[in-house]
């Protein structure tokens, strides 16, 4: 039998943990519901025992009241505009496709429950998403961003044909210089530097800091980019197809052994 405890003043809704143990002891939805009804806070017990959900014993969809009212009250920071950002711009470690796996769920968790209660326009919250994704990802991401249907340099692109977008390159591995990547970002990290964030699209205004660093290393990458370019077909590899595409021409080079820097991609993509 479920053991009579005295309400406690609970910062967040305790049933996801809860909910384990009740599974494992074999409660029954009427323990569960009069259990998980006395670890709410004090203020709302005698609101909640009177509930047609606590009543009927049905413990979904009680849980699912719990969660609802929890996510309205004052003392609930979780579902706000200002958390939601503070997640995003916080350094977030996306190396694999499991990590990103990680990410995106706690922000489409937030996003939905805010979006449904019209704290969050569609359009900001695309670019919270973008803005969440460190910047060696975005600049590995962004030219192959830009072939996706209904992409528009004007506006982010949809969080979730974003993360399918980061999710394929994560899986088919173009981080050409994955290793100095990651160093880089460990470095960062460590430091308890702030990221400076790098937007690629025209709405929003980049950092002047890294727009210097990029024209420090142009002239280099340019010319080993031209190089490529002029480069004539191996023998014995047919003539070389039409391509429409940065994508396609990076594969091509990928085929072939030519090693590509990150930036050099992301120049390509200007030069063409």
């Amino acid at each position: 039998m479920a053991t009579v405890q005295s309400p406690q003043l609970m910062p967040r809704m305790p049933h996801i943990s809860k909910e384990t143990c009740y599974e494992e002891a074999l409660y029954t939805n009427k323990e569960k519901c009069k259990d998980l009804v006395w670890y709410c806070g004090r203020k709302v017990v005698e609101l909640l025992k009177t509930l047609p959900e606590a009543k009927g014993n049905s413990f979904m969809e009680l849980t699912d009241r719990l969660r609802d009212f929890y996510g309205q009250t004052d003392n609930e920071k979780r579902y706000t505009r200002e958390c939601l950002a503070c997640y995003c711009f916080k350094p977030h470690s996306i190396k694999s496709e499991a990590d990103l796996n990680t990410h995106y769920p706690k922000f489409v968790t937030q996003a939905h429950h805010l979006q449904a209660k019209g704290m969050v326009m569609e359009r900001d919250e695309n670019d919270l998403f973008w803005q969440g994704i460190p910047q060696e990802v975005q600049q590995v991401v962004f030219p192959y961003l830009q072939v996706v249907p209904n992409f528009n340099d004007s506006k982010p692109l949809g969080h979730f044909a974003a993360y399918k977008c980061i999710k394929s390159c994560l899986k088919d591995d173009v981080y050409y210089n994955i290793q100095d990547l990651h160093k880089h970002e460990g470095k960062t990290c460590y430091k308890g530097k702030v990221r400076s964030k790098k937007n690629y699209y025209k709405h929003s205004k980049s950092d002047s800091s890294d727009d210097e660093s990029d024209e420090e290393g142009s002239s280099s990458d340019s010319d080993t980019v031209k190089m490529w370019m002029e480069m004539p077909p191996r023998r014995g590899s047919g003539p070389t197809p039409a391509l429409k595409t940065v994508s396609d021409q990076v594969g091509l080079w990928k085929d072939q052994g030519v090693q590509l820097s990150v930036g050099s991609v992301i120049r390509l993509e200007f030069m063409q």
